[in-house]
């Protein structure tokens, strides 16, 4: 009878001291345990959907799985407009006399003059110092017939071997030319330089308004250069160098090169072919010609290689005439 109520008595305590850890069990511990523990190996799981000792599937909230599912949209969202910014943002420009020590670092788009013919160095590097001029109030000056009354500002640029040898040495500035550059700033001890870090972020244009050849009563102005009008690809010779001319001639072949460029053969019964280079045709929508095609074209001759050429800027510049 002892032994039976000593039973009894340990069956109510065993209850009772499951009912007290009952009440004592935080619900928002056994979750968190249940969630991030499998329930068939008992390890810890994390946020696993699938446990990764014994492939057990685990229950997540769907507060979780929701939560996964926007931060990942989220994410990819915020990707894609940094790409659209990226792409559509334009570079902002700076002057060089408003160029200072917070300007450190910064990535600024410049235009100016080079004040002399850039050159590859020795150490496979490009460098050039380029030249803006400004009026007594500060404002930018770009007709060349005022800029010796004006004061003159100037900042070095420089691309380092990795960019430079991939810069086309045809498209380097020449003294006087209008250049556009872009890139980083960097301000040491008072003095400003910018550093290249592309290279398709140093652009020349033809038509500067400094560069301007001798007037015959043969040439035609255009736009702010001279173009010389040659009757022959014959007569195209050094003393022609960084100068612009027009000239027509036949196709005699095309090729297409690295780094979206061309070149295109043209001969007109005076010569066994001369070269007119064309860079970035697909950029600028300038289309080839075809083999026996006759056309005209207007340019700044180079030198290349020991060899005469015409390079050519826009898609205006190279015509096919009809009637041929």
């Amino acid at each position: 009878m002892e032994q039976e109520n000593t039973s009894q008595l340990k069956q109510i305590t065993d209850s009772l001291k499951e009912i007290s850890e009952s009440l004592n069990k935080d619900p928002r511990a056994e979750q968190y345990h249940s969630e991030t523990h499998c329930p068939s190996c008992g390890r810890f799981v994390g946020t696993e959907t699938r446990c990764p000792y014994c492939q057990t599937e685990t229950q997540k909230r769907l507060s979780i799985r929701i939560f996964k599912v926007i931060s990942l949209l989220l994410s990819t969202l915020g990707l894609l407009m940094l790409l659209f910014y990226a792409r559509t943002v334009k570079t902002p420009e700076i002057m060089i006399k408003d160029i200072g020590p917070l300007s450190n670092f910064g990535h600024f788009a410049i235009s100016g003059y080079a004040e002399k013919d850039c050159n590859l160095t020795q150490w496979g590097t490009i460098s050039f110092t380029l030249l803006q001029y400004y009026d007594k109030d500060g404002n930018k000056v770009t007709d060349p017939q005022k800029f010796k009354d004006s004061e003159k500002k100037e900042i070095r640029v420089t691309a380092y071997k990795n960019i430079a040898e991939k810069i086309d040495l045809r498209n380097l500035p020449r003294k006087g030319e209008e250049v556009l550059v872009e890139g980083q700033i960097s301000v040491k001890q008072g003095v400003a330089s910018l550093i290249i870090n592309a290279p398709e972020h140093l652009k020349t244009f033809y038509d500067s308004s400094i560069v301007r050849n001798d007037l015959s009563a043969s040439n035609e102005s255009k736009g702010k250069y001279t173009l010389i009008q040659i009757d022959s690809l014959n007569k195209v010779t050094k003393d022609l160098k960084n100068k612009f001319v027009k000239t027509v001639g036949v196709v005699k072949d095309t090729q297409i090169l690295l780094n979206d460029c061309a070149q295109v053969l043209l001969e007109d019964g005076t010569n066994d072919g001369f070269i007119v280079y064309v860079p970035n045709y697909t950029e600028k929508g300038i289309m080839l010609p075809k083999s026996g095609t006759r056309i005209e074209v207007t340019g700044k001759v180079s030198e290349y290689n020991g060899k005469l050429e015409i390079v050519i800027d826009k898609k205006q510049d190279m015509k096919e005439l009809q009637n041929y």
